[in-house]
């Protein structure tokens, strides 16, 4: 498997697939700069689309962290994990048909 890619099983359709980083995952961290009891937090959003052509759903992941600078640096360094969210998009629910 190639480095840009990775397995995962989608929480959709319960298929294992191999995800490829820019066409079916994208992730980006969010700095802010308020600080909590734990320090200045980053908040990571992923977002991974299921390749499965049956499926093609998408799943977002949320990770909360702690970040900080490296000494004598503005490079930001993730820290501690401060909780872990997946939403999984409900199906819709079928529209009621009325008999007339």
């Amino acid at each position: 498997m190639a480095a840009d890619s990775f397995n995962w099983r989608c929480p959709h359709c319960n298929q294992d697939v191999a995800v490829v980083r820019g066409t079916h995952y994208a992730a980006e961290i969010h700095y802010c700069n308020m600080v909590a009891d734990n320090g200045p937090l980053a908040l990571v959003s992923a977002f991974t689309v299921c390749p499965n052509k049956a499926c093609g759903k998408v799943t977002v992941d949320v990770t909360l962290r702690s970040w900080d600078t490296l000494p004598r640096s503005t490079i930001p360094v993730l820290g501690d994990t401060l909780g872990t969210w997946q939403w999984v998009p409900p199906e819709p629910e079928a529209a009621d048909n009325p008999e007339t």
